[in-house]
């Protein structure tokens, strides 16, 4: 088996910390906007389950 590199460039970004805050807020995002474009609380059902997995594996 080869060694890793030490300069590993070309493999993947590592994940930024702030990731899972992003990944927050453009869960909301998505939510606000179903709401928006429907002019009225639509309950997505599909959007809030995601979300709501999404935050539970947070904790």
């Amino acid at each position: 088996m080869t060694e890793k590199p030490s300069h590993p460039d070309h493999s993947d970004p590592p994940r930024a910390p702030h990731d899972a805050a992003e990944e927050r807020r453009r869960a909301e995002f998505a939510y606000r906007l179903t709401r928006d474009v429907f002019g009225r609380y639509y309950w997505n059902d599909r959007l809030q389950i995601e979300y709501l997995d999404s935050m539970k594996k947070r904790r």
